[in-house]
């Protein structure tokens, strides 16, 4: 075989390939993995280097494929002029057909070809409507041998929307069964070992070869994609493109396989929704490519040959939402709302896949009317999910893999206006499985390590965390024994000695034992427990406690909008904390007359102020009696920032901030 018939043998054998592959199985060249992998450092002017080299190569491609889609070797409805030059050549648009005749035998639709069938408006494949309306379409085509010698061609056609073809040969008023091959026929029952409907048709010397065909679907879209080979090239394209697919599906089974394993070792989420919902993509996959016709299902199952694929399809469309907020997630990113409308549609996936499993009456039509739905529900969910993650996080590449899973259809149905022929849509948007897995695989493999790093950072953090925590512990311990030691207990030793005085001073023993009452209440408000309470609930109450005892005026105001009690627990427990310890100090040492805290909204914050008129201090000095150092690490710990501003005579301000910790905190 010359280089040229190889080059349009295997060309041809990649548009075969191309229709049966969906959407998701769609990468543009635009988009190479060199591109991909590309650093987010790297200069714009790399990019638009890159781009005006593809469009380089692309111009040549478009104006050959326009060349191409003009080539006649058949005129619509009319016979195809075959000659070696055309094997692998698509015949669709030379098809003639009709959906008209669901009960008819050959003999009688025979009759009707000139007057009652219709014509394709286009060479690509040829759609036949839905098996809810009809579920029998007869085609007749009509192929002449413009050579002086007999020719063995064959006729094929993928099958992934077409579950049982027969063939039959017009022979003036006589017809011929050439042939009948469905989902469930055997390999060794077929005229060639292989998966697509062929058939081998034999030619007469300068003759015209007339062929009617009944197309059957049980479930789901009818669709047929004819091409017309000389039978030695179609079974070289049937060995190299089947070796091809047997890799592919490898790789994809391993990919995914791998995946699933190390999401349930890691206990990964993301990466185990990856796995599973890749583990369905290889069953789609599979059936895509015929590995599923001849195998026997179990008797007890409603699951056929000829809706296996629809059941595969609708696991996918299952589990592919999981993934898809796993990919949210794993970026920090909440949507509650979004969370159940995708539980949904995994629930109308999974009712309709476990109708087809046990065969109840409504399974068909229910898949017939929602899939294309459902469908079109998970490429929007797709969009949103790539969307977001690129409008909160600025991540481009997730977006870039994901564009060319939906961008096929947006570019196929103008380039049929312009007639160019899905030569182009076959060099510049080939569907690549394999790759589009392995670049997925890369993103997520890349944010399990990202997440493994985090929990390992955030394990170390948690530890110092602890071991700081009972530092403070162990202060705050002491702190309590000093202050029971120094001033209740040399309170109390003074009125021990005023008392035993001959001539007890009774008015001093009394002031001193009211000083004694005020700072056993003082350290006992202190130690009360108020973690169930909302954090403006508790300052509210703190407020108020000091208030009963102290000659300090104290005031809450809150206006925030309730965002205080939304923060994080940790953030909120440590605000208190710090709010009451700034409240102690008041008492103790500022000789303030009014004390007040507020709290205010802002955008991507709550500000919490901590205002006192008394005698201040200088920042500058030793205060670790002012517990000050423990105010500074426990606004480390919880991720505040604290601002403490005083001088002597001037009063003390203190300024908390608190930011949200996500989007969903200060969300309505």
């Amino acid at each position: 075989m010359s280089s040229s018939s190889c080059k349009i043998l295997m060309q041809n054998k990649y548009l075969s390939e191309l229709k049966k592959i969906p959407a998701s199985g769609i990468l543009s060249p635009f988009f190479m993995p060199k591109f991909v992998f590309m650093g987010p450092q790297q200069n714009r002017l790399t990019f638009y280097a890159f781009f005006i080299c593809r469009l380089a190569v692309l111009i040549p491609i478009l104006l050959s494929c326009k060349k191409e889609g003009r080539e006649v070797y058949a005129r619509p409805g009319g016979p195809v002029v075959y000659n070696s030059e055309n094997s692998g050549k698509q015949v669709n648009e030379a098809l003639r057909y009709s959906r008209d005749f669901q009960q008819a035998v050959p003999d009688q639709v025979m009759d009707k070809i000139g007057s009652s069938f219709r014509i394709p408006v286009n060479n690509g494949p040829l759609a036949l409507g839905s098996s809810l309306d009809n579920k029998i379409a007869w085609l007749y085509l009509e192929v002449v041998n413009t050579e002086d010698i007999p020719r063995k061609i064959t006729l094929t056609t993928t099958h992934v929307r077409c579950d049982r073809l027969e063939l039959f040969g017009i022979n003036g008023k006589k017809i011929v069964r050439l042939g009948d091959v469905s989902r469930s026929t055997p390999l060794s029952s077929r005229p060639y070992l292989t998966q697509d409907f062929a058939f081998p048709i034999h030619m007469l010397p300068s003759d015209t070869t007339r062929i009617l065909m009944r197309s059957t679907r049980l479930l789901g879209a009818m669709e047929v994609d004819f091409s017309i080979f000389d039978e030695s090239d179609f079974l070289d394209a049937q060995y190299f493109g089947r070796n091809g697919d047997i890799f592919n599906l490898a790789f994809v089974l391993v990919i995914a396989l791998s995946a699933l394993i190390a999401g349930l070792g890691f206990g990964n989420r993301l990466m185990s929704a990856f796995g599973t919902f890749l583990l369905c993509t290889f069953l789609v996959y599979s059936y895509v490519l015929n590995f599923w016709d001849g195998f026997e299902l179990p008797p007890f199952s409603g699951l056929q040959s000829y809706n296996l694929g629809c059941f595969f399809a609708l696991l996918q469309g299952v589990f592919f939402h999981p993934f898809g907020n796993g990919i949210l997630n794993s970026y920090g990113i909440s949507f509650p709302i979004y969370r159940r409308i995708t539980v949904l549609f995994m629930a109308a996936n999974a009712i309709i896949a476990f109708g087809l499993l046990v065969s109840v009456p409504w399974a068909d039509v229910a898949f017939g009317r929602s899939y294309t739905v459902l469908t079109l529900v998970n490429i929007a969910c797709l969009v949103f999910v790539t969307g977001t993650v690129y409008r909160k996080r600025g991540e481009k590449w997730l977006l870039l893999i994901a564009i060319p899973i939906f961008a096929p259809t947006l570019i196929r149905l103008p380039m049929r206006l312009f007639h160019f022929s899905d030569q182009f849509y076959a060099a510049v948007v080939a569907p690549n499985i394999p790759l589009i897995t392995a670049l997925l695989a890369y993103f997520t493999v890349k944010q399990l390590l990202r997440q493994l790093t985090s929990k390992a950072e955030l394990e170390r953090r948690l530890t110092q965390i602890k071991m700081e925590m009972t530092d403070m512990r162990k202060e705050e311990v002491q702190k309590i024994g000093r202050n029971l030691h120094d001033q209740l207990g040399n309170t109390l030793a003074s009125v021990l000695g005023y008392a035993n005085m001959e001539i007890p001073d009774l008015k001093q023993v009394q002031s001193l034992l009211k000083r004694a009452i005020q700072e056993i209440r003082f350290m006992s408000h202190n130690l009360v427990k108020d973690d169930d309470q909302p954090l403006s609930e508790k300052i509210a109450t703190v407020i108020d406690r000091f208030n009963d005892f102290s000659a300090i005026h104290f005031r809450f105001a809150d206006y925030s909008g309730g965002k205080t009690d939304r923060l994080d627990e940790v953030q909120q427990q440590n605000i208190y904390l710090i709010i009451q310890e700034l409240l102690t100090n008041a008492v103790r040492h500022s000789k303030a007359y009014e004390v007040v805290v507020q709290a205010f909204e802002y955008e991507t914050s709550v500000q919490f102020t901590i205002e006192e008129d008394g005698i201040g201090f200088d920042p500058d000095r030793e205060t670790d009696g002012l517990g000050i150092r423990n105010m500074y690490k426990r606004a480390e710990l919880a991720g505040l920032r604290l601002t403490i501003e005083s001088s002597v005579g001037n009063g003390t301000n203190v300024i908390i901030v608190a930011k949200y910790e996500n989007e969903s905190n200060h969300s309505g």
